[in-house]
């Protein structure tokens, strides 16, 4: 089994205990940005919810990732993860200079 497997298995079986610990050890910017990802995942629960999540953890470099979904179906994920995809795409082309220039 791969090592990204291994340890999302792992996180989902993670006591209170254990992540506690991980929490008490981010620095206080990082527990301000878990905080702020916390209230948008709540955001997405609740039977009057409309909001929705697809949440990918895995490394960049690595071919595997796991993946869960909060608040839709497959083909609803389906759409956010391209929606997310054509917005990175879109960040990463922002000031390139335009094709013609690329020969």
């Amino acid at each position: 089994m791969d090592e990204v497997m291994k340890e999302v298995l792992h996180a989902r079986e993670m006591g209170q205990e254990e992540m506690s610990a991980l929490i008490d050890a981010l620095t206080p910017h990082e527990r301000t940005h878990f905080r702020q990802t916390i209230c948008m995942l709540a955001m997405c629960y609740g039977a009057k919810s409309t909001m929705q999540a697809v949440i990918v953890v895995g490394r960049a470099h690595e071919d595997m990732a796991s993946l869960t979904s909060v608040n839709c179906d497959d083909m609803e994920a389906a759409q956010l993860l391209i929606a997310a995809n054509e917005f990175y795409g879109f960040l990463n082309l922002a000031g390139a200079p335009p094709k013609e220039q690329f020969n």
